[in-house]
C-alpha cells in the first residue's frame, strides 16, 4: 500500500504541475477566506452539554478542524482525479451530507469520545461552516447575497460574471490583507479523517463512490492550493480588486455574505449541529439547504425552512489560478497515517518558507511599537505642537474598535469622546457589538495616555442582540430639545439571525449632571428585510432652531427597489419622551434613491446657503444607465456616484445634482462643506475614493504609472451648483480644487471633513487613505497601513490640482499636505473615520483617527488614536 500511494504521489505530482501550465484556470475554492471565516467564528463560539465541551474540542483539534473549513470543495477539482468526484463534492456542501454525518457519528462512536472521535468532530464542525457560508457568499435561495449583489454593483448585473472574480478574488484580498496570518495551526498541520469520511460516503450513497486514498489526495490539493496562496496571492491581488470595488470593501462588513456575517452564520450552525449530535438527527427539520435546519418551535430558522428551496440548485464550485498552484507540488507535503485518518504536514524546508514569509513585513504587530507617526512639510515649531498619540485600544479580536466615532456633551458638563466596536463579541454572544465613552476633562482634554478601554472607558453601552453590530454609526443629537446631547447608535445588522437586517437605531438621552443612562429612551425600527437602518448617522440642525436633529441613512434599504437606500430625518422636539417605540416611517421627512443598487444615503452633510438650509447626500454606486428603463447593459457606465442637494421644507425638495462620469469612481463616497479659502464661499468637498488616473515620475514624465482605484477628492462651488437647479455633469463642473492620491487601491477620500483642526477660525480640510499601502509596488511588503492628511486653510490653501508638480512621485499628496499621520501596523487602515474635537478651556483640538483593523492588542480588535494638539498651528 506504501508503494502504491508513493507512486500515486509521483503521478499526481507529475500531473499536477503539467495541468497547471497548460490549463487556464482550475477548480477549488475560496480556501483562505473559509478558513478565516471558521477562525473568527471560534471567538463567539461557546457550547457545553453532557459533560462534552464543543469549544474546548474545536481549540484543541484545530488541525481536523481546518482541515475541515475548505473540504467541501476538494473534489471539485479538474486535478482530482480529472474531476470524476464533481458529484461529491456538490453533495458535500448541502445538509443531507451533514445529516448523514450526525448519524455515522452517533451510530458508529458513542460518548465518551475517544481523540480520533474528537477530532472527527471538530472536523464536521469545521465543513459545517463551509457548507452555510457558501449558501449566503452565492446567495442559493436567497437574495443579496454577496456575489449577487457585487454582480449587481460591478458586473451589470450578471451574477456568473462576478462568481468568477470573487471566489478566487476573495482569497486573493484575504491574503494580501493577511487575515489567516495569525493562524499558526494552518500553516503546521491539517488532519483528514479519511476513513470515516469513506465509511460516511459509503452509508450516504449506499455504494462505494469514492476510497479514502482518493479523498486523501484530493484533499493534499487543497492544501497546496492554500499553501500558493499564501505565498502568491497578494501578487494576483490588484488583478482581482481592479475589476469589482465591492470585492475589496466589503468582503469582511457587507451585511449578508461578507466574512463577519457568513463567521456568525457559522456559530448559529454548529449550535444546531451539536442538538442533533447530542439527541439525534429528528430533533431537526432538515431541508436540503443547511441554512434553513431548525432545532425547536422557537428557532427562526423554522419559519425560514418554509421558504420554497430549490433542491436543484448547485454550488457553482470556484476557480483557482494556475499561477499559485504551480508555486507548490506535494514533495513540499508529509503524510503520516493512523488508523482513521492522516495528518498532512509541510516539509521542513517549505515550513521554514512560510514561516520567513509569514515575517517578511515593514510594519508591527501585536505588542510591538506600532504608535502613530507625524510628518509634517512646516518648520519645526508646528511639529512640535503635535503631542504624542494616546491609543485607546480593546483586547477582544474581531471588535472592529473604531469603526465609527462621534462625540457630545451629555451631561451638560464635559465632552465625551464616543467609540463603536460593532463586532464586538464574547463566547456565546455574537458581535452584538458595543460602545465606549471616554470623557475629556475641561481643562486638558482626553487622557493623553494609552487606554484599555475594556477596563478603563467612563462608560460603556452594550448592543443587546445577538449579530446586530451594535454601534456601527453614531451620532450626537439634541433629540428631546433639552439643551443637553443624546447619544444616538445604530444596530443595522438586527434581525441577522433570521435573514431579515431590519436594523434599529437607538437614541440614550442625555441628563443635565448625570450624562447617559444605560437603556435606550427611544428606539427606531427599519421597515422590512433588508432594511439596515441606520448603516450611516448624521446629527446636524435641518430645521433651524438652533438643535440637532437626527438624520438616518439606510443605502440597503428596499425603497422601491433593492438597494435604493433611503434617508429619514427626525426632528428634535420637545414632547420627545422615554419609551417611544418608533418605525423610520414616523420620520418627518424622508427621501429615497431612484435607482437600484445605488446606495443614496450612504453619506449626508448638512450646510447653509444663503441663509438656506441645505442637505447633501450621497449615493455612490449610481449608475449611468444605457437604456430608458435602466435595466442592466454592458453600455451602462458602473459606479460613477451621484450627489444630491435638497431644501428641508415641508418635504424634501431636491434642487440640483452632481453625477460622477467614470467607471468606479464612486463620486460620493464622503462629503462635507467649508470655507477653506477665508472667504464667504462655500466649498463643497465630495470625494471619488475609487477614481482611477495616470500620475508619473517626475524625472521621467515619458512613463506613466496607473494609479487603480486611488480616489481623489473635488473641491466645487455649492452655492453656484445649488443656484444652477439642474443636474450637472462633474465632467462639466468647473471644480476649485482636485487633491489626488499617490497609490492604487488606496481610497483617497474614504472619508474627509472640513474642520478648524489648528482653531484659527479658518476651515481646515482633512481626509483619509485607509487602504493605503506604503509599498508602491504593493507585493513586496506591508498593506493597507493608511494615511491621513491635514491641509490648513487659509490664504495658503492649494487650488486646482492640488497634489500635482512634486519632487519624486505625481501626484503627491503626502508633500503637499500641511502634516500626514502615518502608522507603521500594516491592515489596520488608519483612517478609517476621524474626527476633530474642540478644546473647552484651552486653545487647540484634539484630531482622533481609527485603525478599526488594527492588531495592536488582539487580532483585528481595532484602535484609536488620540492626538493634542497644544497650541495654535498658523500657516504663513
Amino acid at each position: 500500500m506504501a508503494e502504491l500511494l508513493s507512486s500515486l504521489l509521483k503521478l499526481f505530482s507529475f500531473l499536477f504541475f503539467l495541468l497547471c501550465f497548460i490549463a487556464l484556470r482550475v477548480s477549488s475554492c475560496g480556501i483562505s477566506t473559509h478558513i478565516d471565516i471558521a477562525h473568527q467564528a471560534i471567538n463567539w463560539f461557546k457550547d457545553a452539554r453532557n459533560n462534552t465541551d464543543y469549544r474546548e474540542i474545536v481549540l484543541r483539534h484545530q488541525d481536523a478542524f481546518i482541515g475541515g473549513n475548505p473540504y467541501p470543495d476538494a473534489m471539485y477539482s479538474g486535478l482530482c482525479f480529472k474531476g470524476k468526484f464533481h458529484e461529491v463534492a456538490e453533495d458535500t456542501h448541502w445538509a443531507p451530507f451533514l445529516n448523514a454525518t450526525v448519524r455515522y457519528i452517533r451510530k458508529k462512536y458513542p460518548k465518551p469520545w475517544d481523540q480520533e472521535t474528537e477530532k472527527l468532530v471538530a472536523f464536521t464542525l469545521g465543513f459545517v461552516s463551509h457548507q452555510v457560508a457558501d449558501v449566503t457568499w452565492h446567495s442559493l435561495g436567497i437574495d443579496q447575497g454577496f456575489l449577487t449583489t457585487m454582480g449587481d454593483v460591478n458586473f451589470f448585473g450578471k451574477k456568473p460574471a462576478a462568481h468568477n472574480v470573487g471566489d478566487i478574488g476573495g482569497d486573493m484580498v484575504a491574503s494580501f490583507e493577511g487575515d489567516t496570518r495569525n493562524i499558526t495551526a494552518s500553516i503546521n498541520k491539517w488532519y483528514v479523517p479519511k476513513k470515516n469520511l469513506e465509511d460516511i460516503y459509503l452509508e450516504y450513497y449506499g455504494e462505494k463512490k469514492i476510497n479514502k486514498d482518493e479523498i486523501e489526495l484530493c484533499t493534499a490539493l487543497l492544501l497546496l492550493g492554500w499553501i500558493g496562496e499564501h505565498f502568491g496571492g497578494a501578487k494576483l491581488f490588484s488583478k482581482y480588486s481592479k475589476t469589482s470595488p465591492f470585492l475589496m470593501e466589503n468582503l469582511h462588513s457587507y451585511f449578508q455574505g461578507g466574512v463577519a456575517d457568513m463567521a456568525a452564520w457559522s456559530v448559529l450552525l454548529w449550535h444546531k449541529t451539536i442538538d442533533m449530535l447530542e439527541h439525534g438527527t429528528d430533533v431537526c427539520t432538515i431541508p436540503h439547504s443547511p441554512l434553513f435546519i431548525s432545532c425547536n418551535k422557537s428557532d427562526p430558522a423554522t419559519v425560514l425552512s418554509r421558504r420554497q428551496f430549490d433542491k436543484n440548485l448547485k454550488n457553482p464550485g470556484t476557480v483557482t489560478p494556475a499561477e499559485i498552484l504551480k508555486l507548490v507540488d506535494f514533495s513540499d507535503i508529509n503524510f503520516k497515517q493512523t488508523k482513521r485518518g492522516t495528518y498532512f504536514s509541510l516539509s521542513e524546508s517549505l515550513h521554514k518558507k512560510m514561516l520567513k514569509n509569514k515575517n517578511v513585513s515593514r510594519g508591527c504587530h501585536g505588542s510591538q511599537n506600532c504608535h502613530l507617526r507625524e510628518t509634517s512639510r512646516e518648520n519645526r515649531v508646528d511639529q512640535e505642537t503635535l503631542s504624542k498619540p494616546a491609543e485607546y485600544s480593546s483586547s477582544v479580536p474581531y471588535a472592529r474598535l473604531g469603526w465609527s466615532l462621534a462625540y457630545g456633551n451629555f451631561n451638560g458638563q464635559n465632552i465625551s469622546l464616543v467609540i463603536g466596536a460593532p463586532g464586538y463579541g464574547t463566547p456565546g454572544n455574537s458581535q452584538h457589538g458595543r460602545v465606549y465613552l471616554v470623557t475629556s476633562d475641561a481643562d486638558s482634554g482626553l487622557p493623553d495616555k494609552d487606554l484599555d478601554l475594556d477596563a478603563s472607558a467612563d462608560m460603556i453601552l452594550d448592543g443587546t442582540v445577538e449579530n446586530g453590530r451594535f454601534g456601527t454609526a453614531l451620532a450626537a443629537v439634541d433629540f428631546n430639545k433639552d439643551g443637553v446631547d443624546d447619544l444616538v447608535v445604530s444596530a443595522p445588522a438586527t434581525g441577522a439571525n433570521d435573514l431579515q437586517y431590519t436594523g434599529t437605531v437607538y437614541i440614550f438621552f442625555g441628563t443635565k449632571g448625570e450624562g447617559l443612562i444605560h437603556h435606550p429612551s427611544v428606539t427606531i425600527h427599519g421597515n422590512g428585510t433588508y432594511y439596515n437602518l441606520g448603516t450611516s448617522l448624521l446629527g446636524a440642525d435641518i430645521d433651524g432652531d438652533g438643535f440637532k436633529d437626527l438624520i438616518i441613512g439606510s443605502p440597503y434599504a428596499p425603497e422601491g427597489g433593492p438597494q435604493r437606500g433611503s434617508i429619514a430625518v427626525f426632528l428634535a422636539k420637545t414632547h420627545m419622551k422615554p419609551g417611544l417605540d418608533l418605525s423610520v416611517h414616523s420620520a418627518d421627512l424622508m427621501a429615497v434613491g431612484e435607482q437600484n443598487y445605488s446606495w443614496f444615503g450612504y453619506s449626508m452633510t448638512v450646510t447653509r446657503e444663503s441663509g438656506k438650509i441645505v442637505l447633501l447626500v450621497g449615493a455612490p454606486t449610481f449608475r449611468l444607465c444605457a437604456k430608458k428603463d435602466c435595466s442592466y447593459s454592458k453600455d451602462d457606465v458602473q459606479s460613477v456616484g451621484r450627489v444630491y442637494l435638497f431644501l428641508p421644507n415641508l418635504s424634501l425638495q431636491h434642487m440640483a445634482t452632481i453625477t460622477g462620469h467614470q467607471t468606479f469612481m464612486k463620486l460620493g463616497t464622503s462629503l462635507s462643506v467649508g470655507k477653506p479659502y477665508n472667504n464667504s464661499e462655500d466649498i463643497l468637498a465630495v470625494s471619488a475614493a475609487t477614481l482611477s488616473f495616470e500620475g508619473h515620475l517626475v524625472d521621467v514624465e515619458d512613463i506613466p504609472i496607473s494609479f487603480n482605484q486611488s480616489g481623489a477628492i473635488y473641491l466645487v462651488n455649492s452655492t453656484k451648483v445649488l443656484q444652477s437647479g439642474t443636474d450637472i455633469s462633474l465632467n462639466d463642473l468647473r471644480y476649485t480644487a482636485i487633491f489626488e492620491g499617490d497609490r492604487s487601491y488606496a481610497r483617497f477620500g474614504w472619508s474627509l471633513d472640513f474642520t478648524d483642526v489648528n482653531r484659527d477660525d479658518v476651515t481646515d480640510l482633512v481626509f483619509s487613505a485607509p487602504f493605503r499601502t506604503e509599498d508602491i509596488t504593493e507585493e513586496l511588503k506591508g498593506a493597507e497601513e493608511g494615511q491621513l492628511y491635514v491641509f490648513y486653510g487659509g490664504k495658503s490653501f492649494p487650488s486646482g490640482r492640488a497634489t500635482r508638480e512634486c519632487q519624486e512621485v505625481e501626484p503627491c499628496p503626502g508633500e503637499k499636505a500641511s502634516y500626514v499621520l502615518k502608522r507603521t501596523e500594516e491592515r489596520s487602515r488608519l483612517g478609517t473615520t476621524f474626527l476633530s474635537i474642540p478644546k473647552a478651556r484651552s486653545p487647540g483640538s484634539t484630531l482622533v483617527v481609527s485603525s478599526p483593523r488594527s492588531s495592536y492588542k488582539a487580532f483585528h480588535s481595532g484602535s484609536v488614536h488620540v492626538v493634542q494638539h497644544a497650541s495654535q498651528m498658523v500657516v504663513v
